[in-house]
């Protein structure tokens, strides 16, 4: 963990468990194993799987709390999958033009979708939620985007590179003002998050049990190969 100018660096965790995806106590994921996107309430009361077949390898799951949609990045097929919270209205969003996809982001009040490509040209894009009005954020200097974030209140997306291992940031709307956050020459970084003025990831180099590119989760165990950050908050009057 650090502030987001990359200062006051902190380890939280190290072998850790952890959610991928939560909307209303709900949390969601991707396990590979079984080729299958799943939810549960986080105290274990009920669990159901919401989307059960066509999966090729799913990468990275967003939700938009706002529509209720679960939208998930599928290198398999080189697609992007949007479907309801419950599985159903499964349609694909894109499918064209895409190498690789991995992480991937969505901004509910702007209406737009964000993700990383790690194929031959590797790449940051943007879509309006329906995958309209593709534009490309970032090409140059980018190597393996693993993971990726949205700082909601200042308009900032956050990125991690496990190939240059560092952190940076660009403007969502213009994908200008491009910073680096952090650098580290000895960490394996997989996913990033944002939350107030603190950035969260997740360093594949800090354990030595990691197993890379599985999810899986049993009730409340699940392979540390994403990072999210779960807090809530009331609307001011």
């Amino acid at each position: 963990m650090a502030n987001t100018d990359g200062t006051n660096r902190s380890i939280l965790f190290t072998n850790q468990k952890g959610p991928v995806g939560e909307k209303n106590d709900t949390i969601y994921w991707v396990d590979m194993g079984l080729s299958t996107i799943s939810r549960a309430k986080r105290d274990q009361t009920w669990r159901e799987d919401v989307v059960t077949n066509g999966i090729g390898r799913v990468e990275g799951i967003a939700v938009d709390w706002i529509a209720g949609n679960i939208y998930w990045t599928d290198q398999g097929f080189d697609v992007i999958e949007v479907a309801r919270l419950n599985g159903s209205f499964r349609y694909v969003v894109i499918s064209q033009g895409l190498d690789k996809p991995r992480a991937i982001a969505v901004h509910p009040e702007r209406g737009y979708l964000f993700w990383t490509e790690w194929g031959q040209y590797p790449r940051i894009e943007r879509s309006r939620l329906d995958g309209t009005q593709r534009a490309v954020l970032v090409n140059v200097s980018i190597s393996w985007p693993n993971g990726i974030s949205i700082d909601y209140e200042e308009g900032r997306l956050y990125w991690c590179d496990a190939r240059t291992d560092k952190i940076e940031r660009i403007n969502l709307e213009t994908g200008e003002n491009r910073e680096m956050v952090l650098a580290s020459n000895n960490m394996d970084m997989f996913s990033v998050s944002v939350f107030e003025s603190y950035i969260y990831w997740s360093d594949r180099s800090a354990g030595r049990n990691f197993e890379p590119h599985f999810w899986r989760m049993l009730w409340s165990l699940c392979i540390f190969n994403d990072v999210r950050v779960f807090a809530v908050i009331q609307d001011a009057c």
